[in-house]
C-alpha cells in the first residue's frame, strides 16, 4: 500500500496548522498513511512577527519550544507517523500543491468554477507520494466535493484542550468586546496600512462595542495613535492571567500568540488584516461558532469587499489563483456536522 510523505510548510504556526490539516485531509480521503517529516527541528515561527518582546518574561524564555504536534490533537481516524527525514523509497514527488486542487469523487458540477484554472492534484496508486514544497492551503478552497465524513474528522482536529479552555476562561471574563488585528511590521505593503485607515476601522469597531482589544506586532505605534484607549490581548493575558498562562505545558511566545488568537475568536466583532493567516484562522473559528459578520477585513489592493460572480465565494475576488488558497479563509470552511 503506497504511503504519503509530507513536508510541513516552513512558516508560522497557523501556516503549519494549515499544512497539517491539508495532509490529514488527503490522507483520509486516499486512505493512505501519512508520514509528516522535518517537523522536529523547525524554527517554529511566531504568529506575531516579531513577537512583542516587551512582554517576554523569564518564565516564557525558559519554556520549551513546542512543535505543531505538541499543540494539536490529531483525530484517531488519521493514520499518521512523525519522521525526521525524507522518504528513502521510490516515490512520486509533488511540489507547489498550493497551485492545485484535490477532487473527491466523480461529481463535477461547478468544478470549473471551483478550480478557476488550477490543475488537479493526482496521486500515484502504486508508489509512495512525496509532498515536498508549499504543502499548505486552506482546505475550504483545496478540497472539491468535500464529504461530510471528512468534515466530521476536521472537527476533531483542534488545538489541545488545555489551551482552548484557558482562552475560554479569559474571554468569559472580558465579556462583550470588539477586536482588531493590525499586522504591521512585515505586512504593510499588503493592505492600506495608514493611520487614517486604522482610525476608520477603530471607529467602526467602537460603534459595535465600546471595549476594543488589539492584537498587533507594533504596540508602540498603535499606542501612540489611540493613546489611553488601548487594550492589548497579550498584555491582558500576562498582566491578569499570568500564573495560569505560565502553568500551561508550553508557555512561550508562540503559545502566547495562539492563546491570543483563541481569545479573539470569541470576540463579538472582529476586523482582520488581509493576507494574514492569523486573522483568517480567527475568521474560520468565528464562523464555526456561528458568530455574526465573520469575514471583516481592512481594505487592500485586492478589494476585500468584492462582488461574488459565481457559485463559490472566491469567484470574482481579484487575486492570483494560488494566493487565494492562503490570502484569506472562505465561507466554504464551515463544517457540515
Amino acid at each position: 500500500m503506497p504511503k504519503m510523505y509530507w513536508q510541513i510548510h516552513n512558516a508560522g504556526l497557523i501556516n503549519q496548522v494549515m499544512s497539517v490539516e491539508l495532509g490529514c485531509c488527503i490522507s483520509f480521503l486516499e486512505k493512505q498513511q501519512i508520514n509528516f517529516f522535518d517537523y522536529s527541528n523547525k524554527s517554529y515561527g511566531n504568529i506575531f512577527v516579531p513577537p512583542v518582546k516587551t512582554m517576554a518574561t523569564p518564565e516564557m524564555r525558559a519554556s520549551g519550544k513546542p512543535n505543531v504536534f505538541d499543540l494539536l490533537d490529531i483525530p484517531s481516524e488519521i493514520d499518521y507517523r512523525l519522521n525526521d527525514v525524507a522518504p528513502q523509497t521510490d516515490y512520486v514527488r509533488h511540489e507547489n500543491i498550493i497551485q492545485l486542487y484535490y477532487k473527491h469523487g466523480d461529481q463535477n458540477n461547478h468544478e470549473h468554477s471551483f478550480s478557476e484554472g488550477r490543475g488537479r492534484l493526482s496521486l500515484s496508486k502504486h508508489s509512495d507520494n512525496y509532498f515536498h514544497t508549499n504543502c499548505f492551503s486552506f482546505y475550504s478552497r483545496f478540497i472539491f466535493n468535500r464529504p461530510k465524513e471528512l468534515d466530521i474528522v476536521l472537527n476533531k482536529l483542534k488545538f489541545k484542550e488545555q489551551y482552548v479552555r484557558f482562552a475560554e476562561r479569559v474571554s468569559s471574563q472580558l465579556k462583550q468586546f470588539s477586536a482588531i488585528h493590525f499586522r504591521l511590521t512585515d505586512h504593510t505593503m499588503n493592505y492600506h496600512a495608514t493611520s487614517e485607515s486604522r482610525l476608520k476601522y477603530y471607529n467602526q469597531a467602537k460603534e459595535r462595542y465600546h471595549k476594543i482589544i488589539f492584537s498587533t506586532d507594533d504596540v508602540q505605534l498603535i499606542r501612540s495613535e489611540f493613546k489611553d484607549d488601548c487594550l492589548f490581548i497579550d498584555e491582558i493575558i500576562l498582566h491578569h492571567f499570568r500564573d495560569e498562562f505560565l502553568s500551561l505545558e508550553f508557555h512561550d511566545d508562540v503559545v502566547l500568540g495562539l492563546i491570543s488568537l483563541l481569545i479573539l475568536s470569541e470576540s463579538d466583532y472582529f476586523i482582520g488584516t488581509p493576507g494574514s493567516t492569523f486573522s483568517s484562522y480567527i475568521h474560520r473559528l468565528r464562523l464555526q461558532k456561528n458568530k455574526a459578520e465573520c469575514f471583516l477585513f481592512m481594505d487592500s489592493s485586492h478589494n476585500e469587499h468584492f462582488t461574488q460572480s459565481g457559485p463559490f465565494s472566491w469567484n470574482g475576488f481579484d487575486c492570483h489563483i494560488a494566493a487565494k488558497n492562503w490570502w484569506r479563509e472562505w465561507p466554504e470552511s464551515r463544517l457540515d456536522i
